[in-house]
């Protein structure tokens, strides 16, 4: 197997849109609003460039069929795998959670790293909303600031997934949509230590978990086959 992530000292591998007419409410109507404005003039785009012959129409309609069942690659680099309903969480408390010899969906962790604990270890969560999160897979080798750049920068919330999610991925075993064979899993989240983005990522090695989390500033690479959450 190829080399994985590296962090510190350690190597983990890491159709159309229509307008409402039935009454919604305010955030729906903003939703709505807020889609038709990302997508309404790239897919005018799109169709005028289809009429006027500059773009064929048979393959444009294959591919548009291929993102509609969710089979597509942004960049060329993050493969779409699919997406995680997860739940909402009042309280969540990392130390508590995320322990050496605690049972995640059947399997313990075994280690957990020293930068994940001076991060994340005193972090507690609170009034986490259920989210759906969208994983991807990566094709090719890359640092971070392209993954990033491609889940909607740094200062998009979604950007990061919650701790409490996070736990809940790997809850999941072979329900979710994780690797379970020895390439990483990573999301980011900010840390409260020195208030930028951080990687924590975690594996299952000889049936166990390893949790650890690298800097996303680092010049590090994720291998393809790592797969990643947020956007």
């Amino acid at each position: 197997m190829s080399l994985k992530r590296h962090f510190g000292g350690t190597q983990t591998k890491r159709s159309c849109l229509m307008t409402a007419t039935s009454a919604v409410a305010d955030g729906d109507e903003v939703h709505i609003a807020a889609l038709e404005h990302l997508f309404g003039g790239k897919l005018k785009d799109l169709m005028r460039r289809v009429d006027e012959g500059t773009l064929p129409p048979v393959p444009v309609a294959m591919a548009l069929q291929e993102i509609i069942e969710g089979r597509f690659v942004v960049g060329g680099l993050l493969k779409f795998v699919g997406y995680l309903k997860l739940k909402a969480v009042s309280r969540f408390v990392v130390a508590d959670n995320f322990k050496v010899g605690n049972v995640i969906g059947g399997r313990r962790i075994g280690w957990i790293g020293e930068n994940f604990q001076h991060h994340y270890g005193d972090v507690v969560e609170e009034n986490v909303p259920a989210r759906i999160v969208y994983i991807w897979e990566l094709i090719k080798r890359s640092l971070d600031e392209p993954v990033i750049t491609i889940l909607g920068g740094a200062d998009e919330p979604n950007t990061q997934t919650h701790l409490a999610h996070t736990f809940q991925f790997m809850e999941l075993g072979e329900k979710g949509k994780g690797r379970l064979d020895g390439y990483a899993n990573f999301g980011y989240k900010k840390s409260p230590k020195d208030g930028v983005l951080w990687v924590p990522n975690w594996d299952v090695r000889g049936g166990k978990f390893s949790v650890e989390a690298g800097s996303s500033s680092y010049p590090f690479e994720s291998d393809d086959g790592n797969r990643v959450s947020g956007g």
